[in-house]
């Protein structure tokens, strides 16, 4: 989603803790992305061309996406771009839709809290379940939880302070 020129001329160059962390997302989702379109068409080949399916492909394919899942719902969450019904909001004067956004930003902070506690939670307790084919950790698969949660709630923070 482009913002309007006039917003961006106004809006303030990141500091050099947020555009090393952006980098860093956007280097991994665009990775993550491209191993699942590989290791996909790598499945296929396999499958249909030398008729032996790989299993450990699945296995990667699907711990890829959720790891880009949840990198995803950050970078949605940098760019405002996550979902916010604002049908009701738009009908409400100014005052009360700076108020309704940061209700609803401060819920979301809440619940990405929670999340990201019960989310470390449930990472450490499987860092010692291996997955059944690569024998990865699971607890380095569900680790994505905490740490994407704490990166939204970074953003949710970061995107309040610019709307004072």
């Amino acid at each position: 989603m482009a913002e309007p020129k006039a917003r961006k001329a106004g809006k303030k160059k990141p500091g050099r803790f947020f555009r090393i962390v952006d980098k860093v997302l956007e280097v991994t989702s665009v990775a993550l992305l491209a191993n699942v379109i590989v290791l996909m068409s790598f499945q296929i080949v396999m499958r249909y061309v030398f008729g032996t399916p790989l299993t450990w492909t699945e296995e990667i394919m699907k711990y890829s996406l959720v790891w880009l899942t949840f990198i995803g719902s950050v970078l949605a969450v940098r760019e405002k771009a996550h979902v916010f019904i604002d049908a009701f909001t738009n009908k409400l004067p100014t005052k009360l839709q700076k108020v309704a956004l940061a209700l609803a930003n401060c819920l979301s902070i809440l619940f990405l809290s929670i999340l990201a506690i019960w989310g470390f939670r449930f990472a450490r307790m499987n860092f010692s379940n291996y997955s059944l084919i690569t024998k990865m950790p699971r607890g380095l698969v569900f680790s994505v939880i905490p740490v994407c949660a704490v990166l939204m709630i970074v953003y949710f923070i970061r995107s309040m302070k610019e709307e004072k």
